[in-house]
Order: structure tokens, then C-alpha cells, then sequence
């Protein structure tokens, strides 16, 4: 028995009830005489449209029901198709359209990301592969010591590459996607991490990068943005 037929019964039930209380006091109070017989009668003709409500009720239900079952078949091939041809009822329509327009939103989000991860795959073989050799031929001694420093600097450039390419890709979803994706994060264990990333750099430049946290710390923060935030003030820092 579905939600809408026993709110209909219990609705029937209760004008059943109250309109039996009604004729009854309305009787009382007009002063007609209601016998044993009378009574009967009053009772069962009431009795007897119980039957006929519940019939409605069914039939009813039923018939809202029918569209709601209809969304929800539909809703089960999300996101790749929805189809609903619409109803009577202008709520579930209203339903429908919002859920039609969040579907094609949807598949364009994951089409997008399936497109930026094709291109990303595919224009990182080049510097990946570049980047291997390269380490690889320092390590078995191809390179000599003269062009290791060349070959370095080679190396360097192909992993800026890889940066940018990666950095590109992150900004294609997020365009696409609207949204920062928030989570909790332990602020000091995420700080040495970065202080990891840069502190050769800085030492290079005879500075000293130093992280300094009292204890742990949690915060809800979207991590790529303060990673992205923290980079620009390192790199405008040097």
C-alpha cells in the first residue's frame, strides 16, 4: 500500500468520523427523536459509503502515484538519459525539469573531465618520457659530468612542463565543475609538506624556509586553493 493511499483512507476516515459526530449532535439539538431503528439506519448508511471512499482513495493514489513511479524509473538511468513526458500534476513537472536540467549538467561535467583527462594523458607522455631518459642517463652514467648540468636544466623545464599541463587540466574542472571541493584538512602537517616542496628552493637563495605549528590544527579549507595560494606567496617571496 503506497503513502498516498493510506493518506487518503485516513482522510476519508476522518471526514467519516466527523461528519457522523456532526448529524448526530445536529439531530440531538433540533430535538428529533433518533430510536434504536433510526439509529441502525444512520449507522449503516454511513457504513456503507466506506466501501465507495475507499475505492477513491485507491483509484486516487493510483493515479498520482503513476507519475512518481514514472520519475523514478527515469531517475535510474541518471545521468546518461532522462526521459519524462510530464504530468498532470505541476509539482512533479516542476520536479522533472529541475532534475533534467542538473542530468545535462551532469554528463557535461563528466564529459569535460573524460576530455581533460584524454588531453592530459596524451600531451604528458612527452615531458614524462623526456624527464625518465633523462634521469636515467644520470643514473647509468650516459651523461657525463660536463652535460649533467644541461641535462638537469632539461629536466627541470620538462617537470615546469608537467606543472602547467597538470595546473591547465585542474582549471578546465573547476571551470566546468563551479564549485571548490571543501574537505578537513590538519594545517600543520600540510604546511611542512609545502615546506618539503620549497625549502631547496629557498636555500638556493641562502634563505631559510621554516614551519613552525604549536600543534595539530584542523580547518575546513578546499586544499588545492590554499596549496595554490601558498605557492604564489613562496614564489612571490623569492
Amino acid at each position: 500500500m503506497s503513502f498516498f493511499t493510506v493518506c487518503f483512507v485516513a482522510l476519508f476516515v476522518t471526514y467519516l468520523i466527523v461528519a457522523s459526530f456532526i448529524a448526530f449532535f445536529t439531530v440531538k439539538i433540533v430535538g428529533i427523536p433518533i430510536g434504536k431503528k433510526m439509529l441502525t439506519k444512520i449507522v449503516l448508511s454511513i457504513v456503507s459509503f466506506i466501501p465507495l471512499y475507499l475505492l477513491i482513495a485507491y483509484l486516487l493514489s493510483k493515479f498520482v502515484s503513476r507519475d512518481l513511479i514514472k520519475l523514478e524509473r527515469s531517475l535510474r538511468d541518471l545521468p546518461y538519459s532522462f526521459r519524462h513526458k510530464g504530468s498532470w500534476i505541476k509539482e512533479i513537472d516542476r520536479l522533472s525539469e529541475a532534475v533534467r536540467v542538473q542530468s545535462r549538467r551532469i554528463k557535461e561535467i563528466i564529459q569535460t573531465q573524460r576530455l581533460v583527462i584524454y588531453r592530459l594523458a596524451h600531451d604528458l607522455r612527452t615531458p614524462v618520457a623526456n624527464l625518465r631518459n633523462i634521469l636515467l642517463g644520470i643514473k647509468e652514467g650516459v651523461i657525463s659530468e660536463g652535460e649533467k648540468e644541461e641535462y638537469l636544466e632539461r629536466a627541470i623545464q620538462q617537470a615546469d612542463r608537467i606543472g602547467s599541463l597538470l595546473e591547465e587540466a585542474l582549471s578546465e574542472v573547476r571551470k566546468v565543475s563551479r564549485e571548490r571541493y571543501v574537505s578537513r584538512l590538519e594545517l600543520c602537517g600540510f604546511l611542512r609538506t609545502v615546506e618539503e616542496v620549497w625549502k631547496l628552493r629557498f636555500r638556493e637563495r641562502g634563505v631559510c624556509l621554516k614551519v613552525v605549528c604549536t600543534g595539530p590544527l584542523e580547518i575546513e579549507v578546499s586544499p588545492l586553493d590554499l596549496e595554490e595560494v601558498l605557492n604564489n606567496l613562496l614564489d612571490n617571496a623569492l
